[in-house]
C-alpha cells in the first residue's frame, strides 16, 4: 500500500503526519467505506517539517500535481504551502495516488486566526485500515471539519448565488460532521470545542454550520450546545483583507454579513440557491451620502466615477479605477478600467 511506504519513511525521520478527512475519516465513521467517495489523502504537517516531507514524497516517486518546470524549486513550493496546500501524485498499480500536504487547518491560512500548531499538538494515534496513524483529537477534528465546509461557501456557493450561476454545496462534508458528532457525542467536551473555536475566532461560523447540520439531520447538536456558542458569538473574525489573493473571491466581506441571515434560512432555500429572507443588497449598498437616481421610460443616464487607493507592497503606486455606468429602466451597463495594478489591465470587463 502506498501509504505504508510513506509511513515507513516518515518513521525513519521521526515525523508524525496527521491524516485528516478522506480515506481514514471514512474508515472511522462509515459502516461501508465506499459510501464516502474521496479523491485524495489529506495530511497536516508543521510548516517547519515541509522540506522533509517534500523530500520523502519526491524520493518515493511522487510528482507535484501542477508541475511547472519554470517553478520547480523548493522555495516556490514552500511559499505555496504557507497559504494553501500542495498535491503530489503517483501511479501505483494503474491507480493514481493523490496526497495533499497541508501546513494549515484551513486554506488560505490567513482566513481565520491560524492556530494550526495547536491542532498538531493535539493529535493521537489510532489504528485504522490496519495502520497506526495520527489523527486529530475529536474536538479539534470537529472544528476542522466544520471550517473546511464553511471555507468553500464564499466562492462556490455565495458568489455563484449572487451572479445566478450554479451553486456547489458539498453535503458529504455535512454528513461527515453529523456522523462524527453522533459517534462521539458522549466523548466530546463541548467547552473544549468552544475554547478552540474562540482561539481560532470562528464561533459564529461554527455555529452556522452546526445549525445547518441540525436543520438537515435533527438535533445532532443539542440546544444547550448551540446556546453556549450563541452566547460567545462575538469571538468571530473573518479576515477579509486577503480574500482576493486567498482564492475566495472578491465578496468575502459581503458573505461575512450574509452569514447572519443564514441562521434562519431553510435547507430548501439554501440548496436551491435562494437568498435568505431579509438580505437586501440595496440596503447594504446605501450609505448616508448615497445618491438616488431615477429614470423615466426611454431615458438613459450616465455616471462617471474615479476611485483611487494604495495597495500594500505595490511599489508605492496609487491604483485608480474608472467607472462609466449607463442605466435605463431596462438596462445597466458598467464599464471600468484599472490603472497601476498589473493583474487587472482590464477595460470593459
Amino acid at each position: 500500500m502506498a501509504i505504508s511506504e510513506f509511513l515507513e519513511e516518515c518513521e525513519k525521520k521521526n515525523l508524525k503526519p496527521i491524516f485528516f478527512k478522506g480515506l481514514f475519516l471514512a474508515a472511522d465513521l462509515y459502516d461501508q467505506m465506499e459510501k464516502r467517495i474521496s479523491n485524495d489523502i489529506d495530511i497536516i504537517i508543521p510548516l517547519s517539517d515541509f522540506h522533509k516531507y517534500n523530500e520523502i514524497l519526491e524520493n518515493l516517486g511522487y510528482i507535484h500535481e501542477f508541475y511547472c518546470e519554470d517553478l520547480d524549486n523548493y522555495e516556490y513550493y514552500r511559499e505555496q504551502i504557507k497559504q494553501y496546500h500542495l498535491g503530489y501524485i503517483k501511479e501505483v498499480n494503474n491507480e493514481t495516488v493523490h496526497i495533499e500536504i497541508h501546513a494549515s487547518i484551513v486554506n488560505p491560512a490567513s482566513l481565520f486566526e491560524n492556530i494550526t500548531d495547536e491542532f498538531i499538538q493535539n493529535a493521537s494515534i489510532k489504528e485504522l485500515l490496519g495502520l497506526k496513524i495520527f489523527i486529530l483529537d475529536v474536538e479539534y477534528n470537529l472544528v476542522a471539519l466544520s471550517m473546511h465546509f464553511f471555507k468553500h461557501l464564499p466562492l462556490t456557493y455565495f458568489q455563484n448565488l449572487l451572479f445566478q450561476r450554479a451553486i456547489d454545496v458539498n453535503l458529504s462534508n455535512i454528513h461527515d460532521i453529523a456522523l462524527l458528532v453522533n459517534k462521539y457525542k458522549s466523548d466530546i467536551n463541548w467547552e473544549k470545542v468552544l475554547s478552540i473555536a474562540k482561539r481560532m475566532k470562528v464561533v459564529k461560523y461554527f455555529l452556522m454550520v452546526a445549525t445547518f447540520v441540525n436543520k438537515i439531520y435533527g438535533e445532532i447538536f443539542e440546544a444547550d450546545v448551540l446556546k453556549m456558542f450563541s452566547d460567545n458569538i462575538h469571538s468571530s473574525i473573518l479576515f477579509t483583507e486577503n480574500s482576493e489573493r486567498g482564492g475566495l473571491g472578491k465578496l468575502l466581506w459581503l458573505f461575512d454579513m450574509y452569514v447572519d441571515y443564514c441562521f434562519e434560512i431553510t435547507p430548501k432555500q439554501f440548496l436551491l440557491g435562494k437568498l435568505a429572507d431579509g438580505f437586501n443588497l440595496t440596503k447594504i449598498g446605501m450609505r448616508k451620502n448615497s445618491t438616488l437616481y431615477s429614470v423615466h421610460k426611454d431615458e438613459k443616464k450616465c455616471i462617471d466615477r474615479i476611485f483611487q487607493f494604495s495597495l500594500e507592497n505595490h511599489q508605492n503606486k496609487i491604483v485608480q479605477v474608472y467607472f462609466h455606468i449607463i442605466f435605463s429602466t431596462s438596462d445597466l451597463v458598467i464599464q471600468y478600467h484599472v490603472n497601476n495594478k498589473i493583474c487587472c489591465p482590464i477595460v470593459n470587463y
